[in-house]
């Protein structure tokens, strides 16, 4: 099998799980389709345009993916998998001007019929442990990284119970719950139902990545003096909302709600 449908295999995949974990996802590919389709209708010469450099085919393929890294071995594991699919790493971005503790490259094909055929990227940080602030941080981050080299786990109640995730709880309507039961049991005899929030927030990591992608020398300069919290909040006029604490209060409100519905359906 060759690179290239190796690759196209792989990023087919990545979107049909990332379908499956966010809906909308899958809508706003189809809306994607639906305008390619009315344009290329619309314009016949920007439909023979494309025939004639063999565009259509790229249309609907999935052209970017990002990654996080926690440990140069990591990083290395991944330049020899992206290999097997014909990505070599292209460009370096020094993320910590934009206040991130990383730097990055994209895994892409670079060979012009490779990416005619599938133009897939991966744009991949890595943490620069050194560049986290404070030492109890670093320590932290440092046991973190260590940990994860254990299984880590792929099912959602696991991630729920080792809170590694964020859940909107519900009562199930199931009555008969007894009293002192934990969320955990109350989840596992089936008196309250749990499903992951989905993450809307912006990611920086990848977003800043992106964005020092498209800016030259002077730029990164001038990015590098407006990095700092503070004088983004002083420009802003106002305080950013923490997305953690969004997330932790959307959880802890349905919590409550599922708790006293409960206890409503005791009284009956």
């Amino acid at each position: 099998m060759s690179p290239d449908r190796i690759r196209t295999l792989f990023s087919g995949s990545m979107s049909e799980m990332y379908r499956a974990q966010v809906p909308q996802y899958g809508t706003l590919m189809e809306l994607v389709a639906a305008v390619n389709e009315a344009a290329r209708r619309a314009d016949p010469a920007l439909d023979a345009r494309l025939l004639a450099h063999r565009e259509i085919e790229r249309l609907d393929l999935e052209r970017h993916g990002a990654i996080r890294l926690g440990t140069a071995g990591k990083l290395s594991t991944m330049r020899r998998l992206f290999a097997v699919m014909g990505m070599v790493p292209v460009g370096y971005y020094d993320l910590s001007v934009a206040g991130v503790p990383v730097h990055s490259t994209a895994f892409q094909p670079v060979e012009p019929e490779a990416l005619r055929r599938n133009p897939f990227r991966v744009f991949t940080s890595l943490l620069r442990l050194h560049l986290v602030a404070g030492e109890a941080l670093r320590a932290e981050a440092a046991a973190i990284l260590a940990r994860r080299f254990e299984a880590f786990p792929d099912d959602k109640d696991a991630l729920r119970r080792q809170e590694l995730a964020f859940f909107r709880y519900r009562a199930t309507g199931k009555a008969g719950a007894p009293e002192g039961l934990d969320l955990d049991a109350l989840v596992e005899r089936g008196f309250v139902a749990a499903e992951p929030i989905t993450y809307e927030d912006f990611l920086p990591v990848s977003a800043a990545g992106i964005f020092q992608s498209n800016l030259g020398d002077e730029s990164q300069r001038n990015f590098t003096a407006r990095a700092h919290r503070d004088a983004f909040v002083e420009d802003l006029g106002a305080e950013p909302a923490d997305e953690i604490a969004l997330y932790a209060k959307m959880q802890s409100a349905s919590i409550a709600e599922a708790l006293q519905a409960l206890r409503a359906l005791a009284d009956v």
